[in-house]
């Protein structure tokens, strides 16, 4: 069920119209795990910036980020997770992102706000830079979020509309995994560290809400350490 957050974010279909909260002028930071899973074949090219996605020039994603520590004014918003689904058409950085957003179901209504003023882009920091590329938002969901990692291997359900599993890539020296460094989007996304290699034994999802249903089971994963901050 797609919630109203009281102002904290406007449904437009077509534009991408978040809203605006009081709560945006509040300094916050966010540090933790990122992981990008798509739909392109590995090594998905879009982090260089000059190559379009490999699933007919279209990418469809989940941006999982795991908090490690969050924090926006007083409230504290660590141990969450949140969710981004969506796709583009072209090259990434020519924006046309169509998304949507889910929210890990154990915060509470103040977390939530704190959630949808960042990742909106309306608080600053990373997203703030990236909002201009979002055409359009889907909404926003609170729904459970069931992530786990232990270094290897992740998998990550989201309610009952998507779920992603995947390991490490192997490499030629199977004792190290295979990374990519001072990629094109890094700067952008606010990583902390090279992006380490995955690759999807499951990728599922389907939400009529926001209209998308895909399978892109075996298709690339990328991850990396990120520390976000503004306001």
């Amino acid at each position: 069920m797609l919630i109203d957050l009281r102002g904290a974010i406007e449904y437009a279909g077509s534009a991408p119209a978040w809203g605006g909260t009081s709560m945006a002028q509040e300094k916050w930071a966010l540090s933790g795990l990122y992981y990008d899973i798509c739909s392109s074949n590995v090594p998905c090219p879009c982090w260089w910036g000059i190559s379009k996605p490999t699933k007919n020039g279209v990418c469809e994603f989940f941006n999982l980020f795991n908090l490690r520590t969050g924090r926006f004014g007083g409230t504290d918003l660590s141990g969450l997770s949140v969710v981004m689904a969506g796709n583009f058409a072209g090259l990434a950085m020519d924006g046309n992102w169509h998304v949507g957003l889910y929210v890990d179901a154990r915060a509470n209504d103040e977390q939530r706000r704190a959630i949808v003023a960042i990742y909106s882009g309306e608080a600053g920091g990373v997203p703030g830079q990236l909002k201009g590329f979002i055409k359009e938002v889907k909404g926003v969901k609170p729904v459970p979020i069931d992530y786990r990692d232990d270094g290897k291997a992740f998998q990550l359900k989201i309610g009952s509309v998507g779920e992603a599993r995947g390991s490490l890539l192997k490499g030629g020296r199977e004792a190290a995994p295979v990374r990519a460094e001072n990629t094109f989007l890094e700067p952008a996304m606010g990583l902390t560290e090279a992006l380490t290699n995955f690759r999807t034994s499951t990728f599922t999802y389907n939400d009529a809400d926001f209209g998308w249903r895909w399978d892109n089971s075996g298709q690339n994963v990328w991850r990396a350490g990120f520390n976000w901050s503004g306001g």
